[in-house]
């Protein structure tokens, strides 16, 4: 059943807030983690679903899709289909107005949440963690993690994401 409307905002609301929720245990009480309103959520200062401030620049534009069309197994159909491909292209375009990298945070009913990090990003962190499983995604340049394992980095990998630009 496809959801609409009013439940389909709560829905993808209350992600957001479940997702700012972890970022602000992740970095802790240097940084403030504020939810953009949706008509903020272009340009430089507020791409992507927040804000996030701190002792210095975050290096990602954060974009949250809670959809029950989205279908874990379409990650692993050639040619891509369902609405994977249109959520990280909207991801890329809010971080590129930012100068910023994407990160995409994506969870069905029900199901795990993933982060999609481009491949800049995920060599960033690869030396920090040992981050589980991942998927390549080869054509659209990124890479699939569980969301834990974003999580279970440390903060301070921003700093070295800063340095690399």
């Amino acid at each position: 059943m496809v959801m609409g409307g009013k439940k389909s905002r709560n829905k993808g609301a209350n992600f957001e807030r479940a997702i700012a929720k972890r970022l602000r245990e992740w970095l802790g009480d240097d940084w403030t983690v504020k939810r953009n309103p949706t008509d903020r959520q272009k340009g430089k200062a507020g791409a992507g679903e927040f804000e996030i401030v701190g002792p210095l620049p975050f290096p990602f534009a954060i974009e949250c899709k809670a959809n029950e069309s989205f279908d874990y197994g379409q990650l692993f159909r050639t040619p891509l289909t369902g609405p994977f491909v249109g959520f990280w292209e909207q991801a890329k375009a809010q971080a590129e107005a930012a100068e910023k990298r994407p990160l995409l945070f994506i969870k069905k009913n029900n199901g795990p949440v993933i982060a999609v990090l481009g491949s800049d990003s995920i060599a960033d962190i690869r030396p920090v963690t040992e981050y589980g499983r991942q998927l390549r995604i080869y054509h659209m340049d990124c890479y699939v993690i569980e969301a834990a394992s974003f999580f279970a980095t440390y903060p301070s990998m921003l700093y070295e994401i800063g340095r690399s630009g």
